[in-house]
């Protein structure tokens, strides 16, 4: 089942009309590219955690063939511990971001089929446009992934995590956190965490360089 946490505020992006999710990007919304992906991935169940005020949201969402959450999160983690509430814990949860757009569009594959194959978290890694606006990932020729740092003012790597998939049980662990980086950084310390890499591009419109490229490039 995919998870999509969108209920954040948009705070890092210029005042806009309604929300992030909802803008018009290659002639339909930005949140409805991720729904095709995680659909094409083979999820068969998709949860949105969004907020009550976010109507245009829900109703991409229930457009799109996904269930909608409605929560008052304080943090992107408490977002998707709130879509996974009900799920069992032996069920496979996958997380993608809802203002971004990935290539290949069917990257998801292979993300579930090494998650079901294993227990423990599977990242799917794709080249940042900017490494220091997003998480940072360390990760060996192997696949293992030695560290995931929110943010760094001084990157280490190339990679950001697009991308994860793991059983319920795990992704639990993100309940008290803030960002799904610090708990993924604590469950790669203890070696339960693997990345899988993909050429992109990856444009996260969570910030403003990649809104206007998505806006301005046809997808």
């Amino acid at each position: 089942m995919g998870v999509v946490p969108a209920a954040g505020f948009a705070t890092r992006l210029q005042p806009l009309a309604g929300s992030k999710e909802a803008l018009r990007v290659g002639g339909r919304p930005l949140l409805a590219h991720l729904l095709e992906r995680l659909w094409l991935g083979g999820c068969t169940r998709v949860i949105v955690t969004t907020r009550p005020a976010k109507r245009d949201v829900a109703a991409i969402a229930i457009e799109g063939g996904a269930e909608v959450v409605f929560a008052e999160p304080r943090s992107v983690a408490a977002s998707i511990v709130a879509a996974l509430r009900n799920v069992p814990d032996g069920d496979l949860a996958v997380i993608g971001f809802p203002d971004t757009v990935w290539e290949p569009a069917d990257a998801l594959r292979p993300v579930v089929r090494a998650a079901r194959e294993r227990d423990e978290v599977i990242l799917g890694l794709f080249p940042a446009l900017d490494p220091t606006a997003s998480d940072n990932v360390e990760v060996s020729r192997s696949g293992r992934v030695a560290a995931v740092v929110v943010k760094p003012e001084r990157p280490r790597t190339r990679w950001t995590w697009g991308l994860a998939a793991a059983r319920a049980h795990l992704l639990r662990g993100l309940e008290g956190c803030t960002e799904p980086g610090v708990f993924f950084d604590e469950a790669a310390r203890a070696g339960r965490v693997s990345g899988l890499r993909f050429r992109g591009p990856y444009i996260d419109g969570g910030t403003n360089a990649g809104l206007s490229r998505l806006l301005n490039e046809a997808v």
